[in-house]
């Protein structure tokens, strides 16, 4: 388990967010401790020859949304990829939140199987 303290656009997140990484079952969750904990922020991706990943689902809580918690809990996680000297990362079916997607860095890629692809790393 990895605790962060972090500024993304002039906001000080608190100390008791942490995100937790598996890396072999490719899940992260971003939980918040008030009196109890509280899952705030769900990712699952899949991993192609240990330097692919595909994004299956990206998720925050309504409540959290539009608050920096999203970017910050994406900016971990490809932080971690990106330390694991992965060369792609696509983001499976990414329609829901483009603009979103897009301020990380991710570009339009190939459509493939009926599913649109964002890529990161190209």
């Amino acid at each position: 388990m990895v605790k962060f303290i972090s500024r993304n656009r002039n906001r000080i997140f608190p100390s008791n967010l942490t995100v937790r990484i598996d890396i072999k079952r490719g899940i992260a969750t971003l939980k918040y401790r008030r009196k109890i904990l509280i899952n705030i922020g769900y990712c699952k991706w899949d991993v192609d020859n240990k330097k692919v990943i595909y994004f299956r689902s990206f998720s925050i809580e309504e409540e959290y949304q539009n608050k920096g918690y999203g970017y910050f809990f994406a900016s971990v996680i490809l932080a971690l990829f990106k330390g694991m000297r992965v060369r792609q990362v696509y983001l499976v079916d990414a329609a829901t939140n483009e603009k979103f997607w897009n301020r990380l860095g991710f570009k339009h890629g190939p459509k493939d199987n009926g599913y649109k692809y964002l890529s990161l790393y190209k």
